[in-house]
């Protein structure tokens, strides 16, 4: 287990070198933000978070996850009839749990809510992370973010296909991903005016995390948190 997590982690340490926190799903993304028949719903999407980004204060529990997330769906979609909602959960994720709410019979409308794994906040900025997802966002290169809450955060969903080894190596697949991917490393660094990061981090992230397998750091943190 602990070689899984260190293997991921340090594959979501080199993308976080650019503070794109996507990791295999922003390949997913792409696949469908190039095939799916709703690019248009979703750059409607994409305006209409931009001017209604949330900060709630709100906290999803492990133990009442469905019904904190129906409440803060209920924020996002004011409209929605709370009778009606359903939940889906994902769990390909290894430290992070994700619920998706929708409609009866509207799944394709869903909204993804993001609760963070355990003392991730040690090595992942969740502060740049937002505001790299929001930039990201503007050029049509991420899913809609619509809020975050204390332990996590609020994101549009795209219905699709979910891509696999052998479609990525498709022509056409594989040369629209290139296209998006240099698409997404033109946008101006500078760009993101709260950017705290001058230089390529890869290497002091990487450090970040190694510094918390070491002993002594293991040895400052009580029995929960480890």
């Amino acid at each position: 287990m602990s070689s899984i997590l260190t293997t991921s982690a340090i594959v979501f340490t080199i993308l976080s070198c650019f503070h794109f926190t996507f990791k295999l799903n922003l390949v997913n993304f792409l696949f469908i933000l190039f095939f799916s028949d709703a690019r248009q719903d979703f750059k409607m999407n994409v305006k209409k978070a931009l001017n209604s980004f949330q900060v709630l204060d709100i906290k999803i529990g492990s133990d009442s996850m469905t019904e904190d997330s129906i409440t803060l769906a209920k924020i996002i979609r004011p409209e929605w009839n709370v009778s009606k909602m359903k939940t889906k959960f994902f769990t390909n994720g290894t430290t992070n749990q994700l619920i998706g709410c929708f409609l009866e019979g509207h799944e394709s409308d869903m909204i993804l809510i993001r609760v963070y794994g355990a003392n991730t906040h040690l090595f992942i900025d969740r502060s740049q992370e937002i505001d790299n997802l929001q930039l990201m966002n503007k050029y049509y290169l991420s899913p809609p973010l619509f809020a975050s809450f204390n332990n996590g955060i609020c994101y549009g969903y795209n219905e699709g296909i979910v891509i696999n080894r052998e479609m990525v190596k498709e022509e056409i697949v594989s040369l629209n991903i290139c296209k998006m991917m240099a698409k997404m490393h033109s946008i101006s660094f500078h760009e993101n005016k709260n950017n705290k990061y001058t230089q390529a981090c890869l290497f002091v992230d990487l450090r970040k995390y190694v510094n918390l397998l070491l002993p002594s750091s293991l040895a400052n943190l009580n029995l929960d948190q480890k």
